[in-house]
């Protein structure tokens, strides 16, 4: 497990985002892409820590299933927001 840290969008933007999910106009490659900005607890097969970058992110994402359960935190934290609010 790691901690994600995802990009923070006005509701209009999380609306946009939703429509395009709902619409297919977006792949999950993509909304990875825009939501996921960084994260902590990261690591590599020697244990060290591993810097967040485009390069590291689209690596990481081919491993199954963490682009799923990425997409499915963020979701879960838009459900947290609005239940605060």
């Amino acid at each position: 497990p790691f901690d994600a840290v995802f990009n923070r969008f006005p509701q209009a933007g999380v609306e946009d985002v939703g429509n395009r999910l709902i619409k297919s106009e977006i792949s999950e490659d993509a909304l990875v892409n825009e939501i996921l900005t960084g994260w902590k607890g990261v690591t590599d097969t020697d244990g060290s820590e591993l810097v967040f970058s485009e390069t590291a992110r689209d690596r990481l994402m081919e491993v199954f299933p963490v682009r799923a359960c990425v997409i499915t935190a963020w979701l879960d934290s838009l459900k947290v927001g609005r239940a605060k609010n």
